[in-house]
């Protein structure tokens, strides 16, 4: 015997599928940061922070580790850590989202305009 869906069964379907889409696109746009910026540590130390705006390469921890932002996206193009698990994450856009090197101590962290304090500058050098 086969068994229908009625009409209001398709309707309760398609209505938690068009809330879900909506629920998830208001997120991740509520993430998004208007003044993000990209904040490089190393051992805990900040390395350097720059605009998630502005496309640039980085070489941090002596070369160790590679980060490129490019199109709002920062990512861990290159790592000189065995697993190599960093440079697999996908890229990084919304706040609070991190990209973790454990064995090179490296952490590449997405903040915004309300975080920044007078101990964090820009710092416009490259972090080596």
């Amino acid at each position: 015997m086969e068994t229908y869906l009625s009409k209001k069964d398709k309707r309760v379907i398609v209505a938690v599928v068009i809330l879900s889409v909506a629920i998830y696109l208001f997120c991740g746009l509520w993430n998004k940061e208007e003044g993000a910026r990209v904040v490089v540590k190393v051992d805990g130390n900040i390395q350097g922070i720059y605009s998630l705006k502005e496309d640039r390469t980085i070489r941090v921890n002596h070369g160790k580790n590679i980060v490129e932002i490019k199109n709002g996206r920062a990512v861990m193009k290159e790592a000189s850590c065995p697993d190599q698990l960093c440079v697999h994450q996908k890229g990084i856009s919304g706040m609070h989202e991190t990209i973790v090197c454990l064995p090179n101590k490296v952490v590449i962290e997405i903040e915004g305009e309300e975080a920044k304090t007078d101990s964090t500058q820009e710092i416009d050098s490259v972090a080596e």
